[in-house]
């Protein structure tokens, strides 16, 4: 059953990307997949994007994957826009404490994801 979906899920991933569409819209691509494949998938979406001169709208929950790969953040909180710009102007403590203040990371995790959300940002730019 993992190898069908697998296979399927690379099918899949191969033929959207033959695609000339100028915008990825991509909900949790990243999700069921471990570490090294998620890095490799948001990777491809880029490779993409640049190579054609297109634009990927991506919703995830991975601050991490977020700093590393995005342009542009929105963070969202139940619905509604908090933040958008560059990955250093939005992962910010300040903001992302806003966000997530009912999450239960707990102080101290939290604190660790946050600063390392930031350090992907920075080195990113």
């Amino acid at each position: 059953m993992n190898c069908q979906v697998a296979s399927v899920n690379a099918r899949f991933w191969r033929e959207a990307l033959a695609t000339e569409a100028g915008i990825l819209l991509l909900d949790e691509p990243t999700a069921n997949l471990d570490l090294a494949h998620q890095a490799s998938m948001l990777q491809l979406v880029r490779t993409h994007c640049d190579e054609r001169a297109a634009a990927a709208v991506i919703v995830t929950h991975d601050i991490n994957l977020a700093a590393e790969f995005a342009n542009r953040i929105v963070l969202l909180k139940s619905g509604h826009m908090i933040a958008a710009g560059q990955p250093r102007d939005v992962l910010t403590e300040e903001l992302l404490s806003e966000v997530l203040e009912n999450q239960s990371f707990g102080g101290r995790a939290f604190r660790f994801r946050a600063r390392h959300a930031l350090r992907g940002a920075r080195t990113r730019r």
